[in-house]
């Protein structure tokens, strides 16, 4: 045994790590107290800035010190000529270099070198995309890298085909680069344009792009780069904010309607209402005050004799948003009923006309992804995109098809379920208000086993809705119908109505067999608002002691 080197174990091998981690630990912060009393003096010096550059080696997410060193820089620029200034920055460049080989991921030096070539005399654009290109070579899946090469590729004047190219050649290396992919999806809209404003990119690309993504997808079929790509090539392109519905209420109120939500600060900046050709004041407000944004706004005018019964009122109203302007107007005759509205013609909003060459390519598509479902039967995204892309054939021609998918998908994916459920439920929705005439004022979605609402914004006109026998656990959108006079949820899975006391008009309510227990929920309802009838019948809250008394205030209130 003797003159054998002992060896340390495990146990002693991290101790002695804790060791010298913790004398590491006592010198980085005696570093980092010595730069902020540095900072705090105002010392912007060469000193500070070794200082700072050895504390930043090793841990570069730092916010503070990279603040100090942009401190110490723009002190540098008083004094400093432009050579002398340019030769700092250059030094500066090759530091977040070397931070970089610390950690590639570091936010703190991609920030840091943005900064640096924004002030700098002369920045080589050049050479940051050779850098670019060689950091991705290193990590193609660095996205910081990829959001830096979109601020130089657009500083450089790099055009967006050359990019394009750059994506084919990262993508050919490896199928399985989500960045690739998505920048791609930014870069096509701007060389592609769909000149109909539907799809993401003009058709005939479009059929090219779902090729190139199906051979990635038989590549590797358990990777979900390829089928996010696939999807948003299956979506529409990006909607600008325009106003799609516009009625007016006397004596004073005012509700518009927009095809996406809008902030409540930003409504005023961007709306103009004239009445009779005169600029009106409106005070904005949302269907519930919590929200910050909403596809619905709520106004006041500000003189309530302006819409006065006795007179004819003309009201237009301008929606200007990023050089956009969408208009709407109605005429509300003199001695006519308390509401006036008008809705924009609209196209198809959730699906679009397909050419035959487009549909016999998602008709083939759909083939593709039976066939690599059979041979990968636990893999989900062939089916996911099966439902998507049966979806943009026909949803009322192939439902029965896109229902067993969904229960196929459910199956072999149980932690989604309630995921799956959802889309169902947005897609069953969609169908239903594709089919809506422009101006009915009535809906059934009975019996559609519905676990959630999605765009209610355009049940705003209706007046009676039937949402019975579905599996929805909650009210969320349906302050959006502020026109609805009935409105029956029997047999759902609701467990509290406190949200029914958004709906101005609602006198017509039927809850029965849901699952509400909280009294004070049904108090607060039947306090707010007076109801013509009221149906709680099947509910727990029906058997709590107190509950008939509650009923009772409110029966002879």
């Amino acid at each position: 045994m003797h003159g054998r080197v002992k060896l340390k174990t495990s146990a002693e091998q991290q101790e002695a790590k804790d060791i010298e981690r913790a004398k590491k630990l006592v010198l980085y912060k005696a570093g980092q107290g010595k730069a902020f009393d540095k900072r705090k003096k105002g010392e912007f010096d060469e000193d500070a800035l070794e200082l700072t550059a050895k504390l930043l080696l090793a841990n570069p997410e730092v916010y503070t010190l990279w603040n100090f060193r942009k401190e110490i820089i723009l002190d540098f620029k008083k004094e400093k000529n432009a050579i002398e200034l340019q030769t700092v920055m250059l030094n500066e460049l090759a530091f977040t270099e070397n931070c970089l080989r610390t950690n590639p991921k570091s936010y703190g030096s991609w920030h840091h070198r943005v900064w640096v070539l924004e002030i700098m005399p002369n920045p080589d654009w050049q050479r940051e995309l050779r850098l670019c290109t060689k950091y991705l070579e290193l990590d193609e899946r660095n996205f910081h890298c990829w959001g830096y090469r979109r601020y130089v590729v657009e500083k450089a004047n790099v055009s967006a085909e050359n990019e394009l190219q750059f994506t084919d050649s990262k993508i050919e290396t490896n199928f399985s680069n989500y960045s690739s992919w998505f920048y791609r999806s930014k870069l096509l809209p701007f060389i592609y344009p769909d000149t109909e404003g539907l799809r993401p990119i003009c058709e005939e690309k479009l059929l090219k792009e779902l090729e190139l993504v199906q051979h990635a997808e038989f590549t590797d079929p358990n990777d979900q780069s390829a089928w996010f790509y696939h999807r948003w090539l299956l979506g529409r392109s990006e909607k600008k904010l325009t106003l799609t519905y516009l009625e007016v209420q006397r004596p004073n109120k005012i509700i518009l309607v927009f095809n996406k939500q809008l902030l409540l600060s930003m409504v005023a900046s961007v709306t103009e209402i004239g009445i009779n050709g005169n600029k009106a004041d409106v005070q904005w407000m949302l269907p519930l005050g919590r929200d910050n944004t909403s596809h619905i706004i709520l106004g006041f005018f500000v003189e309530d004799c302006c819409l006065e019964i006795t007179a004819d009122v003309e009201i237009v109203v301008n929606v200007t948003f990023e050089n956009t302007l969408s208009t709407l107007s109605l005429n509300l005759k003199k001695d006519s009923s308390e509401s006036c509205s008008e809705n924009k013609e609209r196209t198809k909003e959730f699906c679009m006309e397909l050419s035959v060459a487009a549909t016999s390519v998602l008709e083939h598509e759909v083939e593709s992804c039976i066939q690599l479902h059979e041979l990968e039967p636990d893999c989900k995204w062939p089916l996911l995109t099966c439902i998507l892309l049966t979806r943009s054939l026909s949803f009322t021609k192939y439902f029965d098809r896109i229902e067993q998918y969904f229960e196929k998908l459910i199956s072999i994916d149980p932690l989604r379920k309630e995921y799956y459920n959802d889309l169902r439920s947005k897609f069953v929705i969609e169908n239903c208000l594709e089919n809506l005439a422009a101006h009915s004022v009535e809906l059934t979605l009975a019996d559609r086993h519905l676990t959630c609402l999605r765009h209610t914004e355009f049940f705003v006109r209706l007046k009676k809705l039937d949402l019975s026998n579905n599996c929805l656990t909650s009210a969320c959108g349906l302050e959006y119908l502020q026109n609805v006079e009935a409105l029956c949820l029997d047999s759902n899975l609701l467990t509290n109505c406190s949200e029914f006391g958004n709906m101005p008009k609602l006198n017509n309510l039927s809850l029965r067999n849901n699952r509400i227990n909280c009294l004070s929920s049904v108090k607060g309802l039947v306090e707010k608002k007076n109801f013509t009838c009221l149906f709680l019948e099947g509910n727990p809250v029906c058997d709590l002691d107190n509950y008939n008394n509650v009923m009772a205030k409110y029966i002879n209130k």
